[in-house]
């Protein structure tokens, strides 16, 4: 999931660009958008069901109508929130506000800010560069993800796990080819977060996707150790 982080002073335009750049996010993948309310605290309508079933104290209320689901949580964490748009399988989170977070930014506007990756661009330079954007992955999002890609029914499997952050690059390929070795592996997915490695696998049986994820971790741990895999 490419993460999209809008930001900018009060009125200078970011929720304007946002409604123009979602449209041309939306052919390439999935979106989300989430806004910093700020100060301005959202009031759930008085007397509805699910304000009353909120109010219970309970985390989560959920209302579903003709149209729409509406899911109200009793969090405030950005990263929750991102972790659960990934397990949805959403490409593009497209995120307005959280100005102290430190992810490359769109800036709009004058704002000063020690992490601009551009600066009022428009629609067509944010598309073209979609690349760049930071990645945010979680293991279910892997698995959405070659699952999307596996048209041929297989089995599949994912595992996260830590390994030591001074292993990079090579150790990841290693490892990649190790798993894709394993007979019956049909793709696999590896994506590093610092020192956590993220496996997502897909294969023709539980049991090759099980003896493929304990090759790829056993190639990290021989490699860990200045040992071949």
């Amino acid at each position: 999931m490419r993460i999209i982080h809008v930001i900018g002073r009060s009125g200078s335009g970011k929720t304007t660009f946002i409604r123009a750049l979602c449209p041309g996010l939306k052919e390439m993948g999935a979106v989300a958008t989430i806004k910093h309310l700020g100060h301005h605290t959202f009031r759930l309508e008085a007397g509805k069901d699910t304000t009353l079933q909120f109010e219970t104290g309970i985390p989560v209320a959920v209302g579903i109508d003709g149209e729409k689901t509406v899911v109200t949580v009793r969090s405030t964490g950005l990263e929750e929130v991102l972790d659960a748009l990934s397990n949805w399988g959403i490409d593009y989170a497209v995120i307005e506000g959280f100005k102290d977070r430190p992810f490359p930014s769109i800036v709009i506007g004058d704002l000063s800010s020690d992490h601009v990756m551009m600066r009022n661009p428009t629609v067509d330079d944010v598309l073209a560069g979609i690349s760049s954007f930071p990645e945010y992955v979680t293991p279910s999002g892997l698995l959405r993800e070659i699952e999307r890609s596996d048209g041929r029914g297989a089995s599949r499997a994912t595992l996260s796990g830590s390994f030591a952050s001074g292993l990079q690059g090579g150790a990841d390929e290693a490892a990649r080819a190790a798993v894709l070795a394993v007979p019956g592996v049909v793709d696999v997915r590896l994506h590093r977060c610092g020192d956590r490695v993220l496996f997502a696998i897909a294969a023709v049986s539980p049991a090759a996707a099980a003896a493929a994820l304990a090759s790829g971790v056993a190639c990290l741990e021989e490699k860990e150790q200045g040992m071949p895999c």
